[in-house]
């Protein structure tokens, strides 16, 4: 039975949400499954926080559990993982996202830790709220060890072995252990799936005999460990400080993970986290087809989530969270105007969602800003969602970049940066905006120091790109700053002269980056004439007729009109005119500088006048 189509609305289960401290569990299965579901999840976060006394467990953004009556319940939300022929069948998935993160669990399974997925990915949900970069091994053992927590009435066994992992130790020659510590995502250890497997199991074994072991919890060796890499970053350095001679040591784990028993701890449940005393309702059908629509676009089931939308505003065309929910597919599918009524209508009914006032301004954000009012208007939904949530990392990244446009908000942007990345430190997105505030409000060290950090514990790909970018930029910007520094000792040495037209913004100012200043008065055409920075997404330059550019700057989308690709000067890095300009077919992806003039036209943002590449 489709749960997404109207006419099953009548016909469909009876769909309950319990509150919980930190969770909200929604659930087909009935008030008792629910409440017991709910329970689990606070309790395993208790677990956590006791494992580790000083970790941040309050994850600032809404965390949603669906706790499912059958695998029919589970097809239904999660339908990619039946379509494929042989495709496992999950007990639970973890999903994360910006805004919101989301469990699915089948409510009905009776095996020995079910959940053991999803309490992994909540550990690692929970490692990037309390540490910038964790080494692969420790990320990995400690959400390993937390995940294969059995939780019963009344207590939790934690540290429990897995008989998977013994399996694994015994049947294979251990990783040496200096190679185990310099494991990362690009390592064959981690990606290939027998040597993934000795990964996991040894990484878990080490967690174990750290966590567990009496004499190694005698000496705090886990905590050494922590201390010396967060002071060095040089993690096979820290383990040589922490735990001594690497060849013992490792014999000693080894030797660990051979035995035949290991210890484990039982917890009490704490008394607040009685199921008895979290609040419940009964959910409508508008809501149960919003909540699951909302999931249905963040696992990239487009159509599914328009077809759950659709029912639920048919129902209740009132409910905020229907709206939320259609502007995130629109948003998803970069319909920006669409997106815009949704949150801006979200807005209106709910006044108290800090999900529709973050995301009513981060959609403007995609579109244009041309006076300080309309920025304004965006600064001031963001610091509603902030008041209505202090802990949302989001929110104070995007406030950080706007207070950056303006001098007099410098503190106020540092600030902001600081908290986000406070909030969230595993996020690099957060630290890598915090650079270009930094470079923004002309913190050009400061900047170039954060550079070099991020270049250090990038590991994606994306990561690295966006971090040379940064220190490019920074390269730039010192330069410049040189030459203007040359030119003030000397004004009349024209070699001293900056590099850059008198109409460029400084590389990585406000001006050639997020937002658009006046560069300097066009005396031709009596009007300001503006500049941004970003990389370009499309062009279509046809001669003798009107071609478009769409230019991409902190993920916003910004459309350009070209008069006339006859008449447009195109600048190379060191400002000639080229005589042969790049062929506009490949301007695509290059990143470049964007001199252009507003226009009255809300279908274009400027018409532009030049193009410098770089």
């Amino acid at each position: 039975m489709s749960l997404c189509a109207p006419k099953d609305s009548a016909a469909r289960a009876k769909w309950v949400e319990v509150l919980t401290p930190h969770f909200t569990v929604v659930s087909d299965a009935g008030e008792k499954k629910a409440r017991q579901t709910a329970s689990q999840f606070e309790e395993i976060r208790e677990v956590f926080q006791n494992s580790f006394p000083n970790l941040r467990t309050n994850i600032g953004k809404p965390v949603i559990i669906f706790a499912l009556k059958n695998e029919d319940s589970m097809r239904s939300l999660l339908p990619a993982y039946w379509e494929a022929t042989g495709h496992a069948h999950p007990a639970g998935i973890y999903v994360v996202g910006e805004d919101k993160h989301c469990a699915v669990v089948r409510a009905n399974v009776q095996s020995e830790q079910p959940y053991e997925v999803v309490y992994h990915e909540y550990a690692h949900a929970l490692e990037n709220l309390n540490f910038q970069k964790l080494p692969l091994w420790l990320a990995e053992g400690v959400a390993e060890f937390l995940g294969n927590s059995a939780i019963h009435d009344g207590y939790v066994e934690i540290g429990l072995p897995s008989r998977h992992h013994l399996g694994v130790l015994r049947e294979n020659k251990l990783i040496p252990i200096e190679a185990l510590l310099e494991v990362d995502s690009k390592s064959s250890y981690y990606n290939e799936q027998t040597r993934a497997s000795l990964f996991y199991a040894e990484s878990w074994a080490l967690v174990h005999y750290l966590m567990m072991d009496t004499e190694a919890r005698q000496k705090r060796l886990l905590h050494n460990f922590l201390n010396a890499y967060q002071s060095s970053g040089n993690q096979l350095e820290a383990a040589q400080e922490s735990f001594g001679d690497l060849d013992k040591f490792a014999q000693t784990v080894e030797q660990y993970s051979r035995r035949q028993q290991f210890a484990f701890n039982r917890m009490n449940t704490p008394v607040h986290v009685n199921p008895k005393s979290f609040t419940s309702r009964s959910l409508s059908g508008a809501e149960v087809d919003a909540l699951r629509g909302d999931f249905y676009t963040r696992t990239h089931r487009q159509v599914e989530a328009k077809a759950a939308l659709q029912a639920a505003l048919q129902q209740d065309a009132n409910l905020a969270l229907v709206h939320e929910g259609l502007g995130l597919l629109a948003l998803s599918q970069q319909e920006t105007r669409t997106a815009e009524a949704e949150f801006a209508e979200a807005v209106r009914l709910n006044s108290s969602s800090f999900l529709a006032y973050y995301f009513n301004a981060r959609v403007r954000m995609r579109e244009q800003m041309n006076t300080p009012e309309e920025s304004g208007r965006v600064i001031a939904d963001l610091e509603k969602a902030v008041s209505l949530n202090p802990q949302f990392a989001p929110a104070y990244e995007a406030l950080s970049s706007l207070y950056s446009l303006n001098p007099a908000d410098t503190d106020k942007s540092i600030a902001a940066g600081k908290a986000a990345i406070q909030l969230e430190p595993g996020t690099l997105s957060y630290v890598l905006s915090y650079g270009w505030v930094l470079l923004r409000i002309g913190k050009v060290s400061e900047a170039k120091t954060l550079a070099a950090r991020i270049q250090a514990v990038a590991e994606s790909p994306e990561d690295d790109s966006a971090a040379r970018r940064l220190a490019e930029v920074v390269t730039e910007r010192e330069a410049y700053d040189a030459q203007l520094a040359a030119r003030a000792l000397h004004p009349q040495d024209t070699s001293a002269q900056p590099s850059l037209t008198a109409t460029s913004p400084p590389p990585g100012s406000a001006a050639a980056g997020f937002y658009y200043e006046p560069a300097a008065a066009n005396k031709h055409s009596g009007e300001d004439e503006y500049a941004v920075e970003g990389t370009i997404l499309s062009s279509n330059c046809p001669i003798g007729a009107a071609g478009k550019v769409i230019l991409t700057v902190n993920k916003r989308r910004m459309n350009f009109t070209i008069p006339n690709i006859r008449e447009l000067q195109v600048l190379l890095k060191n400002d000639d005119v080229s005589s042969h300009p790049p062929s506009c077919a490949d301007w695509t992806g290059q990143h470049a500088r964007l001199f252009f003039y507003k226009l009255k036209d809300k279908t274009f943002f400027g018409e532009l006048s030049t193009i410098q590449f770089f």
